[in-house]
């Protein structure tokens, strides 16, 4: 562009940097999606765009929206000062919102298409996803959060008690009441109903 060589983030967020842009219109919707949802980036209308693979029409641009606004609303609740997210901040979301997406729905078309990115740019690594349970799950040189671990029982079973999630995960009830707590804090789960009789609900996935 004018001589210059132009990455993507550039182009997507060159319509939305003016402050103006910052909050929601009439319909709990970002100006920032409304600005961004006519881009050739975020279309398949657009046979000149040199993106092969996974593409994002307008109605999963929309999708993706509406789970940043609801993630947002939850968290503003318990805030005196409600968050507004500037135009940078907002697009940290919705990659968020593209990666778990594609991630719990087909991890193989994004390892795929990650591969591709790399040997197209030349870049010097690869990409592989291993699948295992989340109880089992093991990276080199990470341990698993225990939040995590318990966000994925909830959402497989979300009658599941504290005693039961600690014996999963092997801790303390009380370490696990720590950890509910956070994620409560943060709107990523809350309680339905009475500690006896009622369930969780998962918010947001990790």
């Amino acid at each position: 562009m004018n001589g210059k060589v132009v990455r993507p983030f550039h182009k997507l967020a060159e319509p939305i940097r003016d402050p103006c842009l910052e909050g929601l219109d009439k319909d709990n919707l970002h100006f920032f999606y409304h600005h961004l949802g006519d881009s050739p980036l975020f279309s398949y209308a657009d046979p000149k765009a040199n993106f092969p693979g996974f593409r994002i029409n307008r109605d999963m641009l929309l999708t993706y929206e509406q789970n940043i606004v609801r993630h947002t609303q939850t968290i503003n609740e318990k805030r005196h000062r409600p968050i507004v997210w500037k135009y940078y901040q907002w697009l940290t979301l919705l990659f968020v919102e593209i990666y778990l997406d594609r991630f719990f729905s087909n991890r193989e078309g994004m390892l795929a298409d990650l591969n591709a990115f790399v040997d197209r740019d030349g870049c010097l690594f690869t990409v592989t996803v291993h699948r295992k349970p989340v109880g089992e799950m093991e990276l080199v040189g990470v341990t698993p959060k225990r939040s995590g671990k318990i966000v994925e029982f909830m959402r497989e079973n979300a009658l599941i008690t504290i005693p039961e999630l600690a014996e999963k995960i092997g801790v303390t009830e009380r370490s696990v009441e720590q950890n509910i707590q956070k994620l409560q804090d943060r709107g990523i789960v809350r309680r339905i109903g009475p500690a006896k009789g009622g369930h969780w609900e998962v918010l947001f996935r990790l």
